[in-house]
């Protein structure tokens, strides 16, 4: 209900907004006909967040006088306002549209209330692995947002910004600010730094959210500071099951083995010391076990050599820790 209702207001005000890139795990749509369309390629998330990459690489192309916000919001899920949700969306979609698919306080009453109850009386909405009705829902609420720091970025910069960008997947944000030459670095960072507190101050007084301590800055000037950026993005997707194509191997096999032997490392570990961050005591690298979603990788592992190595790893494995990696370990 919600994806139709805000159909054509996605489709004017974002989807034709060139300073606006912004993603989540599909593409729902309705066709002329009023037919909702599903088909692989707009309701699973991994083109969409290899486009959402491929956005972000294309912007540290040029190092130029760039500098990159990322936006990391605390606990994003848990802090969603389906009621907040439903007054952005009353007060910007047009009066035919509201007309048509008879949204008026009664609905958002309604939508309000299921919400509550399916959350026990919290702010919120319900989460389960790739769920694109939760990530519709995060990327919709976010999209008022992207819209209101739009517009504040053009109505301020004055005339020190060649171009900007806001790349976001569902709570993922990056802004990245191109300035002009004429600019000095002190320029850049004050800018830079009073965007980052308004960014701030509009997340919580009219979202209801806060920014972390992983919000950065990154002053793009060099091909380290790109790494560093690319760095950042893997770990802000650290939750998604992509392939780490960034992994300083050669091959598929050369791949599949270092994962082989994450699996043992895994086998010999306690279920406690597992809930890692980026590595946990025994070094053992969660990226890893992302190869699995490696086409190439895939298309090896069905070897009679890699079953049998499969065969003796899992061999007496503790399979409650499955809690750890579950859909990767459930695919092996």
């Amino acid at each position: 209900y919600l994806l139709k209702l805000t159909n054509d207001f996605l489709d004017q005000y974002v989807k034709g907004n060139k300073h606006i890139n912004s993603f989540y795990g599909g593409d729902l749509r309705y066709n002329d006909k009023d037919e909702l369309i599903l088909k692989t390629k707009n309701i699973y998330f991994i083109d969409h967040y290899r486009e959402f990459k491929k956005a972000i690489n294309h912007e540290l192309g040029n190092i130029g006088n760039k500098i990159i916000l990322h936006v990391d919001i605390e606990n994003y899920f848990d802090h969603l306002s389906i009621q907040r949700l439903l007054e952005y969306i009353n007060g910007n979609i047009s009066h035919s549209s509201k007309v048509e698919h008879k949204f008026d306080n009664y609905t958002m009453d309604q939508i309000s209330f299921f919400y509550r109850y399916l959350m026990r009386d919290r702010n919120g909405i319900p989460q389960s692995g790739n769920d694109i009705i939760s990530g519709f829902l995060g990327y919709l609420f976010l999209v008022f947002a992207d819209l209101q720091i739009d517009d504040y970025i053009v109505t301020t910069n004055k005339d020190l910004l060649k171009s900007f960008k806001i790349i976001r997947y569902v709570d993922d944000i990056y802004i990245v600010l191109d300035f002009k030459g004429s600019t000095t670095v002190d320029e850049q960072k004050a800018y830079s730094i009073n965007l980052l507190s308004y960014i701030s101050d509009l997340l919580y007084y009219n979202f209801g959210l806060r920014v972390n301590n992983k919000t950065r800055l990154i002053l793009v000037d060099s091909e380290e500071r790109k790494e560093e950026v690319k760095k950042n993005l893997k770990k802000a997707s650290s939750n998604l099951p992509v392939s780490n194509d960034d992994l300083q191997v050669s091959g598929p096999q050369e791949k599949l083995n270092i994962l082989f032997n994450s699996l043992r490392q895994l086998k010999e570990i306690s279920l406690d010391a597992l809930f890692y961050g980026e590595k946990n005591e025994s070094g053992l690298d969660p990226e890893v076990f992302k190869e699995i979603y490696n086409d190439q990788v895939g298309n090896i592992i069905m070897k009679s050599e890699n079953i049998e190595e499969l065969k003796h790893i899992f061999s007496g494995f503790n399979f409650d820790l499955i809690k750890v990696k579950p859909s990767e370990i459930l695919l092996l």
